[in-house]
């Protein structure tokens, strides 16, 4: 049984500074060396120990690995793909202080969560229409006082939002994926290994309704998901955590991913992605 990761009391001297040594879990399998000196002393976060920095490498390869085409393939003509600088393998240095005492969640990293977005280049065909349209509901807008000119630009503007743009968000061993669904119902759709998967329209992305597009979220691993129903007709789909007490800390129990994108955008990128890659993320 591996112990509760704790904060170790020996402090050694920097510049005349004491600085506490930190420990956590290990990965199971693994030797790697689960302490380390606290040179961040005062600040919200501490050092990551080796341990930590291990699996949160093993991590974002596993994220790179499945997301490879999207990050290369779709990346042409049509397609311009962002990564942000928190899918690199940029190895970390510190993590969130009291982190030790709960499973490994890359957020608390100091490289936070793995991002990926896809944005529709502005010279496609798909891309001129969508806006030739939009233009034109904008002039309409500036004559009609009934409101109904802007109805339609509403539902143009978020046909296009979910055409021209793929948002995918990951979270490991948190419960912050989750669906707030302003209306419409929640569909299943089907992902190899996953074991929950479902996409709803008028998912919230902004503030309101009126920045609402279509999405999906995912789920690997021990995770129960839980649909909500409030009194004001609004959903939310969300991950509860199911975590087990005698296990190290430094394990994936559960992956979930979000995608924003519309119907027939997200069944090309479930074809694209390597959920195997993702799957065996699971218990490691």
């Amino acid at each position: 049984m591996k112990k509760i990761a704790t904060i170790v009391c020996l402090l050694v001297s920097f510049n005349g500074i004491a600085q506490p040594k930190v420990s956590s879990d290990k990965i199971p399998g693994s030797d790697c060396d689960n302490t380390a000196i606290d040179q961040f002393v005062g600040a919200d976060n501490r050092s990551a120990t080796p341990c930590e920095v291990q699996l949160d490498q093993k991590i974002r390869a596993a994220f790179r690995q499945a997301f490879a085409k999207l990050m290369n393939e779709w990346n042409d003509k049509d397609w311009t793909v962002s990564i942000n600088s928190n899918s690199e393998l940029k190895k970390i240095t510190n993590i969130g202080r009291g982190t030790e005492r709960q499973f490994f969640d890359p957020a608390f990293a100091d490289a936070g969560n793995f991002y990926l977005e896809l944005n529709m280049n502005p010279t496609t065909a798909a891309y001129k229409d969508y806006f030739t349209r939009y233009a034109a509901l904008m002039d309409e807008m500036k004559s009609d006082a009934s409101g109904a000119a802007y109805q339609k630009f509403a539902a143009h503007y978020y046909i296009v939002r979910s055409a021209t743009n793929i948002c995918i968000n990951t979270y490991v061993n948190n419960e912050f994926g989750k669906l707030y669904i302003y209306k419409g119902d929640v569909k299943p759709i089907k992902v190899p290994g996953a074991a929950y998967a479902a996409r709803a329209s008028h998912v919230q992305k902004g503030p309101g309704p009126e920045e609402s597009v279509d999405a999906c979220l995912i789920v690997f691993g021990n995770a129960k998901t839980k649909l909500t129903k409030h009194g004001d007709g609004t959903q939310t789909l969300h991950v509860e955590s199911a975590f087990p007490v005698k296990t190290s800390r430094l394990t994936v129990q559960h992956v979930a991913i979000r995608i924003e994108c519309n119907a027939e955008l997200l069944e090309k990128v479930i074809r694209d992605v390597d959920w195997q890659a993702i799957a065996k993320l699971v218990g490691q």
